[in-house]
């Protein structure tokens, strides 16, 4: 073989060599990003409508509460490894745990309107959200724990108007004047494989402590990477309205997607 066609070679090898040392040593593809949205055909509604366990779809027991024994169909729903929460009460017809609505009734006061999101129409890209009532835990199926990124929340109407305007169990916030510092308080926990909890972040669905006086009425995206490595998550009200019987200010909050890394 001529010298010429030996370096000719010799550079084709070359070549080949660097080609496929930089596809070789590619940095590793970046972790997919889970969303938890309640998009499954599962959570398929009529036009402003909710579930909370009224179909009786859960497993039935018989308990005791305050003395008395009640009825209650215990459930659980699943969205992209996210496990809820649902208890169904037949005796008192009241649920608590987990609810998800697409309702989005944002002027009509009271109880009877506690599956509305404030926010006027569901999360970006979604037409069902999720609704809390009283503290609340989510899990997370993966048995190793996952990286969880955020949160989308808002209010509900239900706990807005009770809010702004005051009701017969709730102050308006601010007061007369408009100075109290009232507050109305979420904070999420981490939970580790163990259930205790690991680190927290706080969001403030309404506050009026500075001039601002905003009660959330939009889905705002809560960053919880602080958070780290979780096996569920909790979440927990707090009100500067309370009385002898706890807090005044309804306890609930829409959830329209959690965002984790497996």
């Amino acid at each position: 073989m001529k010298t010429n066609e030996i370096k000719q070679r010799l550079w084709q090898i070359a070549i080949i060599c660097v080609v496929s040392l930089m596809y070789g040593c590619k940095d590793d593809p970046e972790p997919v990003t889970m969303v938890a949205s309640f998009s499954e055909s599962r959570f398929n509604l009529d036009p402003q409508s909710a579930w909370f366990g009224q179909d009786k779809s859960g497993t039935r027991t018989e308990e005791d509460r305050f003395g008395s024994p009640v009825v209650l169909y215990k459930s659980t729903f699943t969205t992209a490894g996210v496990s809820f929460d649902n208890e169904y009460n037949e005796t008192w017809g009241s649920w608590s745990g987990w609810s998800y609505s697409n309702k989005t009734d944002t002027n009509t006061p009271g109880f009877q309107n506690q599956h509305s999101t404030y926010a006027g129409s569901p999360p970006p890209g979604a037409s069902v959200f999720a609704v809390s009532f009283g503290n609340v835990d989510v899990a997370f199926e993966h048995e190793d724990g996952v990286d969880v990124r955020e949160v989308l929340i808002t209010n509900t109407t239900f706990a807005a108007l009770s809010m702004r305007d005051g009701d017969q169990f709730a102050k308006k916030f601010g007061g007369a004047n408009g100075n109290d510092p009232d507050y109305f308080l979420l904070t999420i926990k981490g939970l580790n494989a163990s259930g205790a909890e690991s680190g927290s972040v706080e969001f403030y669905l309404a506050d009026y402590r500075g001039s601002s006086n905003r009660i959330v009425n939009a889905w705002d995206a809560v960053d919880l990477s602080v958070l780290g490595r979780v096996h569920g998550l909790r979440f927990s009200l707090s009100s500067s309205d309370t009385g002898d019987f706890g807090m005044n200010t309804p306890a609930t909050f829409c959830l329209g997607n959690i965002k984790y890394i497996p």
